[in-house]
């Protein structure tokens, strides 16, 4: 499992960044700190440098778009305000997405999903992904995630090593979707990570992938030309 995002906020609303602090606390994204102004949040962004920064957009003295501006190419922004007329401009500075206040849990971590997506990758970090659990927002490294099982109204994301596997409320479909190369869907009711497998097993019990570590899962019908196709490729281990 990866760290949090780390986020900073700016508004020059104190009862705003009070709000953002606690909506960013229950979705598992780290506040490196708060400011109120372009000059404090400049400190704060060459010392903490954050994943993303909140940034409002009409403060006392300053405009947030001339600031965004200003940080091109540093940090990406996602913009939260009350004022629904700037988006044409916040897009126009590259913002990550553009929120309207009252701000509810769900809209922000739309906007952190797009964030986290953007992020660049340091060195050969892997992606993260963000996922809602029954234990609250999880940001999973690609590589920690073995293999995501269907399990009724849920999906259950095993994870290497001693971790605890992770419920989310999502469903398979949406997963295949989202998850990037090498996730592969392989039954109706598992994707599989394809580092992760050792073998493809074909007998008088129908096929299934070893998986490193101990373990197999089956291969479907409909599935198995595609996974056959890949097999000369599988890896030795992890």
């Amino acid at each position: 499992m990866s760290a949090a995002l780390t986020a900073l906020i700016v508004d020059d609303e104190p009862p705003a960044r009070r709000r953002l602090r606690a909506l960013l606390g229950q979705l598992g994204v780290a506040v490196v700190g708060e400011a109120g102004s372009a000059r404090a949040a400049e400190a704060l962004l060459a010392r903490h440098r954050p994943d993303v920064v909140l940034l409002d957009i009409e403060m006392r003295g300053e405009h947030g778009i001339d600031i965004a501006r200003s940080w091109a190419g540093r940090v990406g922004v996602v913009f939260v305000t009350a004022h629904a007329q700037h988006a044409v401009a916040a897009f126009g500075v590259d913002a990550i997405d553009y929120v309207l206040k009252p701000v509810s849990a769900p809209r922000l971590l739309e906007a952190l999903e797009r964030a986290a997506a953007r992020l660049p990758r340091r060195g050969q970090a892997p992606p993260r992904l963000v996922v809602r659990s029954t234990e609250g927002i999880a940001w999973l490294d690609t590589d920690s995630v073995l293999r995501i099982e269907s399990a009724g109204d849920y999906v259950e994301f095993h994870l290497a090593g001693p971790q605890p596997s992770l419920l989310s409320p999502t469903t398979l479909g949406h997963w295949e979707a989202t998850l990037p190369e090498p996730f592969v869907r392989v039954h109706r009711r598992h994707i599989v990570r394809w580092t992760a497998i050792q073998a493809l097993v074909t007998g008088r019990e129908g096929r299934r992938l070893e998986l490193a570590g101990g373990g197999s899962i089956p291969v479907g019908r409909r599935y198995f030309e595609a996974v056959k196709a890949r097999a000369s490729r599988l890896p030795r281990g992890l």
